[in-house]
């Protein structure tokens, strides 16, 4: 959380030049004055003992993880499990469809043989 720099904020954009291509920023801003500074450091890859514990390279708070998803969210990333949840949802849209219908159906025969009979 790094509450001792101030508060990490993490965004995502597309790149102009290339569509395909996203780009992360990180930024740290000091909760007290209110003063960002922007990182702009690399990251550095360097091999370890995978039995030794690998500190996260960052920690967000839910709200900025919230916000990174959301510029994701915007530039059109969906999660691969959403689309079978939209699949999903769509079925039972037309399967409900289907039994009102059928209800209307019934319901409007039933009008019909009421009339009829009085």
């Amino acid at each position: 959380m790094n509450d001792f720099l101030g508060r990490l904020q993490v965004g995502a954009f597309r790149e102009p030049a290339s569509y395909k291509n996203i780009s992360f920023y990180m930024r740290l801003k000091n909760e007290q004055t209110g003063i960002i500074s922007t990182l702009a450091e690399p990251l550095a890859f360097v091999e370890e003992d995978s039995a030794v514990y690998t500190p996260p390279v960052f920690v967000l708070y839910e709200t900025d993880a919230q916000s990174l998803m959301e510029d994701l969210w915007n530039m059109g990333l969906r999660p691969s499990q959403l689309e079978d949840y939209v699949g999903e949802l769509k079925a039972t849209k037309r399967h409900l469809q289907d039994y009102r219908n059928l209800v209307d159906k019934l319901m409007g025969e039933r009008k019909n043989q009421d009339y009829q009979n009085s």
